[in-house]
């Protein structure tokens, strides 16, 4: 339970970030059908230039809890295509 708490965490950053930024795309494209994709892209985006390039000191408390970053980054990839499922019941 301590790890999917933990991971929750993780991506509460980049769900707070990527969800308004992917519906201000998918406003100004008019394609809200195309939210779902719109997330997938804006939040790996997000994944790759935050913790990827420059890792901050809180990707270390994630390492030191045994959560490699494969795993954070199949996180990221698993509540994205989520967000693509849960999009296409909207539609």
């Amino acid at each position: 339970m301590r790890i999917v708490l933990n991971f929750l965490l993780f991506q509460r950053n980049i769900i707070f970030t990527a969800l308004p930024i992917s519906l201000l795309i998918a406003a100004l494209t008019s394609e809200f059908s195309n939210f779902g994709f719109f997330y997938f892209l804006t939040s790996v985006l997000i994944h790759l230039s935050v913790y990827s390039i420059k890792p901050p000191k809180e990707l270390f408390f994630y390492l030191n809890n045994g959560i490699s970053r494969v795993q954070l980054f199949l996180s990221t990839i698993l509540i994205s295509v989520l967000m693509i499922l849960i999009s296409q019941l909207f539609e």
